[in-house]
């Protein structure tokens, strides 16, 4: 079930916070377990057996918990992230590390070919960040009930955000009596109806010239590759935000605060500064579990460098059992560590001057993300250098905005089918850089309850529920 789907919008959520703020009225720990008891449908919905899978993992890890305050903690500790990370590498890698040591090896392996389980990749973060914190000493054990909502909450299962268990505990303790909060609620319907927008309207369409693309690559120019880079770098900006902006929406909604994912990460001026804006809490969490305890930039300068590729090799692992998301995470890490060795003399370059090569850089870096194979980025890399400046009719076709050809005809503009498509493109490239450049963070700005802005809220959510059609999946839900 996604949060773009028609049973979501107007059966899944409706219930959820009727049930919620119903059973709320007569008890804080009902209504906390009506929600849990959502969450487990929501994940189990799909696949029963990704249900059960979760369960298993939140009893290991709750059971192992429970020693971490011994004498001998380690002993409970280490089979726990061993377990988390075990199960992590077994459903998304096998087959990855099987047909590697096929080719290199000549063996004839078969592929086990696993179901992804839905959201592994971030509850398995969420449940290392709880073991991490409680042997640590820094939080205080959950009761079970609350563990199990922190693990499970819906909003945040499939794609995030990372949220540190201390800052569920305190979003919990802040709700220990659940009131219907009109403004908060307003604020989270809007947020919602913004985040639906970006997936359906924006990155739906982004979609479209990219998948043209990478099916017909072969036979596609210059031209037509830089319109199917700049696409998908919209289309997954919109995407993961449009994600996260509902999952925040729906959190307001209920109540909770989720934490910032984005913060306008296309205005940076540097690969740094890109990931201390784009998904916030992935780059806080390495941060926090993999480069401090490498000794982060405290053990000089070559170990430092060392321990910043380090995490962009993990981040690249974790996005993908693929040789383009290592490929991906380590032009970022190598980048960043240049970055980090001149900084004084890349101060001297004015923001506004850095922006474009960085920018450019993060659309280049999106092509190898985006890309099947390394060969196949490398081969699609060759055609920047035919400067074919044609443009393949059929990529553009899909970018076509409704109603615009009657108003060139109204207008007296000349126009043709090509014209049009052209046009089209040029307003979609135009407004998703409006968006992403000049506009506030959806979680940054200032919600209204006039009759305005409730009108304006509604009118999104029509026009987004009217250009729904099939629902497509999101991004990182293949992470």
């Amino acid at each position: 079930m996604y949060f773009n789907s028609l049973t979501f919008i107007f059966i899944f959520l409706p219930a959820v916070l009727a049930g919620y703020y119903g059973i709320g009225k007569r008890s804080t720990a009902g209504a906390r377990l009506w929600l849990t008891g959502a969450s487990f449908f929501f994940i189990g919905e799909a696949n029963a057996r990704v249900l059960l899978l979760l369960v298993l993992s939140m009893a290991v890890n709750y059971v192992l918990s429970l020693f971490f305050q011994k004498p001998w903690k380690r002993a409970a500790f280490v089979p726990a992230v061993f377990f988390n990370i075990g199960l992590l590498l077994y459903f998304k890698y096998t087959d990855f590390f099987l047909a590697n040591c096929n080719s290199a090896f000549g063996t004839n392996v078969p592929l086990l070919h696993l179901a992804l389980p839905l959201g592994i990749s971030f509850y398995t973060f969420t449940l290392l960040s709880y073991d991490v914190e409680t042997y640590r000493g820094t939080l205080g054990r959950l009761s079970l009930p609350d563990y199990c909502l922190y693990v499970s909450y819906f909003p945040k299962f499939t794609q995030g955000p990372i949220m540190r268990p201390g800052d569920f505990a305190a979003e919990l303790d802040r709700n220990r009596r659940i009131r219907w909060d009109y403004d908060a609620f307003v604020r989270g319907a809007q947020m919602f109806a913004c985040g639906l927008c970006k997936k359906v309207l924006l990155a739906d369409t982004f979609a479209k010239p990219v998948d043209y693309y990478f099916q017909y690559y072969k036979n596609c120019t210059t031209l037509d590759l830089a319109i199917a880079t700049l696409a998908y770098t919209f289309q997954i900006y919109f995407d993961f935000s449009g994600y996260c902006d509902m999952a925040s929406g729906i959190s307001e909604m209920l109540g909770f605060r989720l934490p910032v994912n984005f913060n306008s990460p296309y205005r940076a001026w540097s690969v740094t500064e890109f990931w201390k804006r784009w998904h916030i809490t992935l780059t806080d969490f390495l941060r926090e579990y993999v480069y401090f305890p490498l000794g982060g930039s405290r053990r000089g300068r070559i170990r430092t460098c060392v321990n910043i590729l380090i995490v962009f090799l993990v981040s690249g692992f974790w996005h993908g059992a693929n040789w383009t998301f290592l490929y991906w995470g380590m032009m970022h890490g190598v980048l960043m560590v240049f970055e980090r060795l001149f900084r004084r003399p890349l101060s001297y370059i004015p923001k506004a001057v850095r922006w474009f090569p960085t920018f450019a850089f993060i659309n280049l870096g999106w092509l190898c993300f985006r890309s099947e194979s390394v060969a196949q980025f490398e081969y699609i890399n060759t055609q920047w250098g035919y400067l074919n400046m044609a443009l393949n009719r059929d990529l553009v076709e899909g970018m076509r905005i409704p109603g615009l050809r009657a108003v060139l005809q109204l207008a007296g503009i000349p126009y043709s089918d090509l014209a049009v498509y052209k046009l089209s493109t040029l307003l979609w490239f135009a407004a998703a850089f409006f968006v992403c450049l000049c506009l506030p963070n959806n979680q940054k700005r200032r919600y209204q309850t006039t009759r305005a802005s409730l009108a304006l809220t509604a009118a999104m959510l029509i026009v987004s529920v009217i250009s729904l059609g099939s629902v497509s999946a999101f991004i990182y839900s293949n992470f």
